[in-house]
């Protein structure tokens, strides 16, 4: 789920930290992006994906990283079609989240 050489690299006690922030955030922002799309706001879409790309990629979840970078691209190439990616991030989140949080017991 996520790159070891950056998640490992993370001080235990900040990574506790940034975990939290993290899940909190990233769980606000999916639903902001499902929001935009449902209201046909697609940069509010893409500002939630790129918010998304950069915190993932600090904590190493580079595959979810990946998603939301296809979505800001697209969005930013005049693509809107990016239900079916939005989903794949939706769907995966709860995955990732749930990976994180046991990390978090086991980091201190």
């Amino acid at each position: 789920m996520v790159d070891q050489s950056i998640f490992g690299s993370i001080d235990p006690g900040l990574r506790t930290m940034l975990i939290g922030v993290y899940v909190k955030d990233v769980e606000a922002e999916v639903q902001k992006m499902r929001d935009g799309l449902e209201n046909k706001d697609f940069e509010q879409v893409r500002f939630y994906a790129h918010k998304m790309k950069g915190s993932s990629r600090m904590l190493g979840a580079m595959e979810f990283s990946d998603l939301a970078k296809i979505v800001e691209n697209k969005i930013h190439g005049g693509d809107t079609n990016v239900h079916d990616t939005v989903i794949e991030i939706q769907h995966y989140f709860p995955r990732l989240k749930e990976y994180l949080l046991t990390q978090q017991d086991t980091s201190n």
